[in-house]
C-alpha cells in the first residue's frame, strides 16, 4: 500500500550513462506482493525504515528488517513479504538507465569502470546500511518540499547512494575473492601434502604441476612460498623421512632403496648419508640413530 507517491523527471548524465529518476514512494507492505520483475534499463532502490520481512530476489531469499537496503535491477524478479504484526514500510525509488556504447572522450577510465560496475549491478542486498538510509531520506524531504534547488540536490544525493553502492558491492566481491583464493590455497597444500606423502618415490614436478593445474615454474614458486622449499629439497625429505621408518624395520638397505624410489644401493647410500652424516648401515646400528635424532640434516641436496 503507498502511503505516500510523488513523480519525478529528473535526468541526469555521467559517462555514457542516463539516469532518469521516475518516481519514489513510501509504501507499507501489508499484503505480499507477488514475484514480478521490470524492464530493461530499470531499477528499484529499496530503503526499510520499519517491520521485518522477507526479500526473494533473483532467486535468493534475504531476511529483510529496519535499515536493510537492497537493489532490484532489470529483468531481476523479485517479491516482498512482510512478517505477521511487522509490516515493512519502506522507501522505493524508481528509476531507469540507458547506456550508450561509447563513452564521451573526455571520460577517465576510473569513471569508465565506475560506470560499468553501475551498469552490470542488477540485484544487491545489505542487511544493514544506515548510511544509505540517511540519504534515501534526504531525497524524499528534497521531494516533499520542493526548495529551491532541490533538483540539483536530489542529483548530488543520488551521486553518493552510486557511489556507496559500487564501494559497498566491491568490498563484498573483494572478501569473496579473498575467501575464494583461501579455499584454494588450502585445498592445494592438502594436495602437495599428499603427493609427496603417497607419491614420492617416483614424482615428478611435472606430474604435481599437472595435478595443481598449475605449469612447473608455478609450482616451484608455490612449494618456495609456503613450504620455503624446492621440489627437490620436498621429494628428499619425504624419502629420508619413509627411509628411516623402514630401516627400524629391519628390512635390508637394498629393500629400502628400492621401497623409496632407488635404483641402485649406492644412490640410496650417499644420498642418505649426504642427508643425516651417517650411512644407512651405521644409522641401523644405532651410532647413526642417536646422530640423526638430535640434529637436523646437514644438507639437502638435488639428486
Amino acid at each position: 500500500m503507498q502511503l505516500e507517491n510523488y513523480p519525478l523527471n529528473l535526468s541526469f548524465v555521467i559517462g555514457n550513462t542516463t539516469f532518469h529518476l521516475q518516481r519514489m514512494v513510501l509504501e507499507s507492505i501489508i499484503s505480499p506482493i507477488p514475484l514480478h520483475n521490470h524492464g530493461n534499463g530499470c531499477c528499484e532502490f529499496h530503503y526499510i525504515l520499519s517491520g521485518q520481512g522477507s526479500i526473494l530476489s533473483d532467486g535468493t531469499t534475504y531476511h529483510a528488517a529496519a535499515g536493510s537496503f537492497y537493489v532490484t535491477g532489470p529483468l531481476i524478479s523479485h517479491a516482498q513479504t512482510s512478517d505477521p504484526g511487522a509490516a515493512i514500510e519502506e522507501y522505493c525509488l524508481y528509476l531507469k538507465t540507458t547506456e550508450k556504447k561509447q563513452a564521451p572522450q573526455h571520460t577517465s577510465p576510473a569513471l569508465r569502470a565506475f560506470l560499468k560496475k553501475i551498469n552490470h549491478t542488477k540485484s544487491y542486498f545489505l542487511p544493514y546500511a544506515p548510511q544509505f538510509g540517511k540519504l534515501m531520506t534526504a531525497i524524499f524531504k528534497e521531494i516533499q518540499h520542493k526548495e529551491i534547488g532541490y533538483t540539483i540536490q536530489i542529483e548530488s544525493l543520488f551521486r553518493e547512494i552510486l557511489v556507496l553502492l559500487i564501494r559497498n558491492s566491491q568490498k563484498d566481491t573483494d572478501a569473496e575473492m579473498k575467501k575464494t583464493s583461501s579455499l584454494a590455497t588450502d585445498k592445494t597444500l592438502l594436495l602437495i601434502d599428499e603427493a609427496f606423502l603417497y607419491r614420492f618415490q617416483d614424482l615428478t614436478l611435472n606430474d604435481l604441476a599437472l595435478q595443481l593445474n598449475l605449469s612447473c615454474r608455478q609450482t616451484e614458486r608455490l612449494l618456495k612460498q609456503y613450504y620455503g622449499k624446492t621440489f627437490q629439497q620436498k621429494k628428499t625429505d619425504a624419502r629420508m623421512a619413509a627411509a628411516v621408518l623402514l630401516l627400524e624395520k629391519q628390512l635390508s638397505i637394498t629393500q629400502v632403496a628400492a621401497s623409496i624410489g632407488f635404483s641402485s644401493i649406492e644412490h640410496f647410500s650417499s644420498s642418505f648419508k649426504r642427508y643425516y652424516g651417517v650411512s644407512p648401515s651405521v644409522y641401523r646400528k644405532g651410532a647413526g640413530l642417536q646422530h640423526a635424532g638430535k640434529e637436523k640434516p646437514l644438507e639437502h641436496h638435488v639428486f
